[in-house]
């Protein structure tokens, strides 16, 4: 029952933000604004300033922004239907602007925790990966694009690496400043060893860098486009019938021992390749286990480990259900 108090009341919240956007906007624009509302339903408590009469309803749910003309036609100059097109449409975007800066506000909050972030720039190719040439991979390519869908983060390639039915993907990278597509190029995951066992990988280990503000702001930016991204591909999959595949076995390595299963929060906090932290899609907290930063619990073998992972504390992403 408390989830789902919590669950109205954020929803709440964001449709408030939402409507703040509209109100905002509107009376930057010279809108007429009749009521600004938070909450739905009965009024508990309202207040006149000047044009506009501010209210909290009773429902917790949401809230409006009553413009002059919105919905029917109105002889005042300054109202909604009045107004230039540019400035309608302005109006009526900034709520959905809103939302999506409340989204950005919430990432850079949550990334302030991390240390470092790991970016779709290969540190190191495995030992035998069969395709480290100029006219295939090199450690300092940047990961621009995989089958057409842009790279923002590390978790972006585990999203679609994942996604890829076969392995083999047409990849665009970035060389020296140039880009050069590497069209079907064969990804399938290949036993290579990595600390002493034995994995399925692909071969990438990607590149580490350091926490400073310019890349926390920039994470959180990609991070945020890829939210809505991830919407998009929702719908595109829900709408396709796209199969769920099931989730790849995490196996963790600690001190000599091995056992399956979940992030222990007990135990995993804070360690593995850096700082348990959020990142985008499936690269943030499940409930309350962190996940392992840099590397995400995704599709087997779509997970590839950061350069330089912290000693003592590893794990990796093998097939299995």
């Amino acid at each position: 029952m408390l989830y789902i108090i919590i669950a109205i009341l954020m929803f709440g919240i964001l449709i408030a933000l939402h409507e703040f956007g509209h109100f905002i906007t509107a009376k930057l624009l010279g809108v007429r604004v009749n009521e600004f509302a938070i909450g739905m339903g009965p009024l508990l408590f309202s207040t006149q300033k000047g044009e506009t009469q501010y209210s909290l309803r009773a429902i917790p749910m949401g809230g409006f922004c009553a413009m002059e003309g919105e919905d029917d036609a109105s002889d005042d100059p300054r109202a909604f239907s009045n107004k230039p097109a540019w400035r309608k449409f302005i109006v009526l975007v900034a709520g959905s602007f809103m939302n999506f800066l409340t989204g950005f506000v919430l990432l850079a909050l949550l990334l302030a925790q991390n240390t470092f972030f790991v970016v779709p720039v290969i540190d190191t190719l495995m030992e035998g990966f069969p395709y480290e040439s100029a006219q295939g991979l090199l450690p300092g390519d940047r990961i621009v694009r995989v089958n057409g869908e842009r790279i923002y983060t590390k978790s972006d390639l585990d999203l679609f690496f994942g996604r890829d039915e076969d392995g083999i993907m047409d990849l665009v990278i970035e060389r020296d400043g140039v880009r050069l597509e590497r069209p079907g190029f064969d990804l399938r995951p290949r036993e290579y060893t990595y600390e002493g066992e034995t994995v399925q990988m692909r071969g990438l280990i990607c590149v580490r860098e350091p926490f400073h503000v310019g890349n926390w702001l920039r994470q959180s930016w990609y991070n945020t486009i890829d939210m809505v991204r991830m919407v998009r591909l929702s719908l595109v999959d829900l709408f396709s019938g796209r199969a769920v595949r099931p989730p790849a076995r995490v196996v963790f390595f600690s001190g000599g021992s091995r056992y399956p299963g979940h992030v222990r929060p007990d135990r995993h906090r804070n360690h593995d390749v850096g700082r348990g932290g959020p990142v985008s899609q499936y690269g943030g907290r499940t409930g309350e286990y962190p996940v392992v930063r840099g590397l995400h619990r995704h599709q087997p073998g779509g997970d590839e480990p950061a350069a330089h992972s912290s000693p003592g504390r590893r794990a990796h992403f093998l097939p299995g259900g």
